[in-house]
């Protein structure tokens, strides 16, 4: 049996809040788990109960205030905002009604949730676990198409090592959506994916692998079969950023994949992609263009911070930066790769900047064996390709 739709209440006043309590009381499927009131620390609350919806008074300047919060904390809830004065419904991201009855609040608060996007971009539902996923997420909705959709589901931090019923831990629905990207830094959640699949209609699953500890083979195994039975593609990046549009993982451990929502995701975050173009006069780095980032935002910094440095010393610095750069990625031996995963992902920065200097040095290397009369001049760019004919 589907367990019961959790309702939280944030009101101003005890009595807006006692007011909803009881239009909803006794509605089947429904269960008011807690109450608060309009202050930042009701945030915490909400983090802890972990509710399907909260529904607030929309009419309250405490809650004006603090209705921004809610959004940015992602706190994976379905946001209802109610004023009884005029019977207005607002569902946060998705339209406004005019209620008439109690039936209309039951159903605003029952409906799933539905995508603030509609421009016919891709629908990311990110399940996130820890300030590094946050991070990334935050990195898609700023640098990622604007008509992209990216909401958030924070997986449970406590969870059994072996889940026998999936609907205990999940919410009573999720939004649709083309693609899971799965950011939990703990094993458990994983066991979640092929329903949280089911419930969203995802096509395709990343499962970000930072740490060997978090995905022991044969629990990646077992996920993978069971999200292939219900005919959704999966992939396994380790470290996150050697996922291609193609492939993932590098070396003995290179894997292929065929998959649209994958593949689109692929076209902006993944492993990195530089164009770099070089004054040959002075022989230092003039730009860098990042034509695909690191889900975490560090080839961007790496580009920014590459820009003024002598050619000769651009690859060490490349993997120099990228260290600095907070990364997910653990630094303990990887079994496949005996090397850390932040090594492995610092070789892909670096491997990447180097095939964009090679053709520079290559020529200044010839230019150096002439006579300066018949050195060329004028910038001279890496290999000029498009994301899209790239890996």
């Amino acid at each position: 049996m589907p367990r019961a739709c959790r309702v939280f209440i944030v009101a101003s006043h005890p009595l807006f809040a006692q007011g909803v309590e009881s239009l909803l009381d006794g509605q089947s499927g429904l269960a008011v788990v807690g109450m608060g009131a309009a202050e930042l620390d009701v945030v915490d609350t909400i983090r802890r109960l972990r509710p399907d919806v909260v529904v607030l008074d929309a009419d309250s300047d405490a809650q004006n205030a603090l209705l921004p919060v809610l959004l940015r904390e992602n706190l994976g809830v379905k946001l209802v905002g109610l004023t009884l004065e005029n019977n207005r419904i607002d569902v946060y991201y998705q339209h406004q009604i005019i209620g008439t009855d109690v039936r209309d609040l039951v159903e605003a608060v029952r409906a799933p949730l539905t995508w603030r996007g509609g421009l016919g971009g891709l629908r990311i539902l990110a399940v996130v676990q820890g300030e590094y996923g946050r991070r990334k997420v935050r990195n898609i909705r700023e640098t990622g198409p604007e008509e992209w959709a990216v909401e958030v589901w924070p997986v449970p931090t406590a969870l059994p090592p072996t889940i026998e019923d999936p609907a205990e831990y999940l919410p009573s629905s999720l939004p649709r959506a083309d693609l899971i990207l799965y950011l939990a830094e703990a094993p458990g959640g994983v066991q979640l994916l092929p329903e949280i699949a089911r419930m969203t209609g995802a096509e395709g699953v990343i499962v970000a692998v930072d740490n060997h500890l978090s995905l022991p083979p044969g629990l990646l195994n077992q996920v993978h079969a069971w999200l292939s039975d219900i005919g959704v593609t999966a992939v396994f990046p380790k470290p996150l950023c050697s996922l291609t549009r193609k492939t993932y993982n590098v070396g003995p451990k290179i894997s292929t994949y065929f998959d649209g929502p994958i593949a689109e995701f692929v076209h902006y975050f993944g492993r990195p992609m530089f164009r770099i173009q070089v004054d040959p006069d002075e022989s230092v780095v003039r730009e860098v263009k990042v034509l695909r980032d690191a889900l975490c935002g560090c080839a961007r910094y790496v580009a920014e911070n590459l820009v003024g440095v002598p050619v000769k010393e651009a690859e060490q610095k490349s993997s120099i930066l990228h260290h600095h750069y907070p990364c997910l990625a653990s630094m303990s031996m990887d079994p496949d790769y005996r090397d850390g995963l932040m090594n492995v992902s610092g070789n892909i920065v670096r491997q990447e900047v180097r095939g964009q200097l090679e053709p520079f040095l290559r020529e200044k290397q010839a230019t150096d064996e002439i006579t300066p009369a018949q050195k060329p001049t004028g910038l001279t760019a890496g290999p000029p390709a498009a994301p899209a004919s790239r890996q």
